[in-house]
């Protein structure tokens, strides 16, 4: 990438960069597929309808969303299956697919296919790992092509399609909702425990869900070896919903009570220790029975931009949701947690239906 600061956003329509400063669009590359209207393709969550989960990722040159590939037609019906597309950091032009991902008919009860949502990817130790909205972590090994990524096509090596053990021992089982890999390079996963009646309800028992951040420890091939609860799990923690590492390995985790909750990192003397809450904010007074409206979706750190703050001064980026179908992108000190900069984004209500709003992942460089 270039040293003007940029922001890489991808969200339902397109893969853009915004200018950090300026809040203008660099370049975009629409990823609306053919024969597939705005609610069916990438991060388009519909509120009378399903989710269609969507992960972004970089590795080396390339930028790696994983998105459910949109089912067949009439006969050619299949149930939609997470596939990851590669694209190029230089231009955002479509380098390819990298890997379709494939699962056994005996991963299901009654021997049908289940259908799986992509909800975390990144790279660690040469291998892609996504998470999926099953509970399970899938590593797949890299391709001499230098973009393939390839998954096995039987799920009977926990090497490569790892279970994540519920700490709480919840019948519903774990469902990780992000990931990242932490300067340690072992994978750290956003955990809820689920509980039958928990979904959808952000007032009621959403927020008794049990929440924290599991810790995946790898091998040397990449592989999880175990995996324990890192933080969160004493604290107030509730429906986290992006995660990142500073220059200095500390956490940095968003979730719905509308913070940016920092934790001691990896390498820290007491690891996964509370640290502070680094940036909050408030719904105005006049919308406060629809406080969903202002949820985070990501947040990254940024080491610091001439322009924005003082002195270049390390950065929180959040993208949260603003009122009604808008996101917009909130610049935080790291330090003291001060609102600096406010960016709405480009094209916001682009092939938009009224009742859809389209959620933000970003990338920083």
């Amino acid at each position: 990438m270039g040293h003007q600061p940029r922001l890489l956003v991808l969200d339902a329509n397109c893969l853009s960069y915004i200018d950090l400063l300026t809040g203008m669009e660099l370049q975009r590359t629409a990823l609306q597929l053919p024969g597939c209207g705005a609610l069916q393709n990438f991060i388009s969550i519909m509120m009378d309808g399903p989710c269609e989960h969507t992960c972004l990722g970089t590795n080396g040159n390339h930028i790696y969303i994983c998105r459910q590939k949109p089912p067949g037609v009439g006969k050619d019906y299949v149930l939609p299956r997470p596939e990851v597309l590669c694209f190029s950091c230089k231009d955002l032009s479509k380098v390819g697919t990298a890997a379709e991902l494939r699962w056994d008919d005996d991963d299901d009860d009654e021997g049908e296919e289940k259908e799986e949502t992509c909800m975390g990817l990144t790279f660690s130790k040469g291998c892609m790992h996504i998470a999926m909205s099953d509970g399970h972590i899938r590593r797949m090994a890299p391709h001499p092509d230098g973009f393939t990524f390839k998954c096995p096509e039987h799920a009977s090596s926990p090497d490569d399609i790892y279970k994540l053990p519920s700490i709480g021992n919840s019948p519903m089982g774990v469902d990780p909702s992000c990931m990242a890999t932490g300067p340690d390079g072992n994978l750290y996963i956003v955990a809820n425990e689920d509980r039958e009646g928990d979904e959808g309800n952000f007032g009621g028992p959403f927020r008794n869900r049990r929440s924290y951040i599991m810790v995946g420890n790898l091998g040397a091939t990449g592989a999880i070896l175990s995996v324990k609860p890192f933080c969160g799990l004493s604290d107030n923690l509730v429906q986290p919903s992006g995660l990142c590492f500073d220059d200095q390995g500390n956490l940095y985790v968003t979730c719905i009570t509308k913070r940016v909750l920092q934790y001691s990192g990896p390498l820290a003397v007491n690891p996964g220790q509370f640290m502070r809450v680094a940036a909050q904010w408030t719904v105005p007074s006049h919308d406060l029975r629809n406080t969903e409206k202002y949820f985070p979706h990501d947040v990254k750190w940024h080491k610091g931009i001439k322009g924005i703050g003082s002195q270049a001064e390390p950065l929180l980026l959040v993208v949260r949701q603003h009122g009604d179908w808008q996101c917009r992108l909130a610049i935080f000190s790291a330090v003291s947690g001060q609102l600096l900069k406010e960016l709405s984004f480009p094209h916001e209500q682009d092939s938009l239906a009224p009742d859809e709003f389209s959620e933000k992942y970003i990338l920083v460089d």
